[in-house]
């Protein structure tokens, strides 16, 4: 009888030894980081793995880029050169324009304004109205009763979403155009009568700029 009981007290014995032996340092995941906690006793954890994921390079249009320093870097937008307005020789009272596209390639969506407007050359005295007309619907004055709008600087233009756009992005159009409508006062410029064409030039500025994924300006 006592032989039995020495060694069930032995088996107990080696069964707390192997608990004990297979404790090991505590690690909390806590979001992004981890906390090592040797004060649990048994093994001593001096080392820790880090995951490592490399970029070379920055894709812009990729919405999974990581977030470059300088958010502008996002930029990749394709715009024309050259635009025009004009009136045909049957209706020379009406102000029209070559459609003329926008394209946002960018991974976050672009938000587009309009800076400014100037006139180079050219007599807009005959001039009206000159407005700019997008196809998300946006109109921005150019020119007013012969003389330029100087309270455009940072009026908005259009926005555009990424074409790559995820769930929970900003959504919507990639792609707009924009043209001119207008309107030519015939009490200071009267055709067939006052006869010729006349040339304008100018330059319009727009202004471009990143936006977060859900289309908010960056901090």
């Amino acid at each position: 009888m006592k032989a039995k009981n020495i060694l069930a007290t032995g088996l107990m014995f080696g069964t707390i030894l192997a608990a004990g032996a297979s404790v090991q340092a505590d690690i909390v995941i806590n979001g992004d980081d981890q906390t090592i906690d040797n004060s649990l006793g048994g093994s001593i954890d001096k080392t820790a793995d880090v995951a490592i994921d490399g970029t070379l390079g920055f894709d812009n249009t990729d919405p999974e880029a990581p977030e470059p320093g300088n958010p502008d870097k996002w930029l990749n937008v394709t715009l024309p050169l050259k635009a025009v307005f004009y009136t045909e020789p049957e209706d020379y009272q009406t102000i029209l324009g070559g459609e003329h596209t926008i394209t946002n390639h960018s991974g976050r969506p672009v938000k587009i304004s309009v800076g400014s407007y100037k006139v180079s050359s050219g007599d807009i005295s005959a001039i009206d109205r000159l407005t700019l007309v997008d196809s998300l619907g946006t109109t921005n004055l150019l020119i007013e009763n012969g003389a330029e709008n100087s309270n455009l600087s940072g009026d908005l233009m259009m926005t555009l979403a990424s074409p790559n756009a995820r769930p929970g992005d900003l959504t919507g159009a990639s792609t707009a155009t924009f043209t001119f409508e207008g309107d030519v006062d015939t009490d200071v410029l009267d055709f067939p009568t006052d006869k010729g064409s006349i040339s304008i030039a100018s330059k319009l500025t727009l202004n471009i700029e990143a936006l977060d994924e859900a289309g908010d300006p960056y901090p």
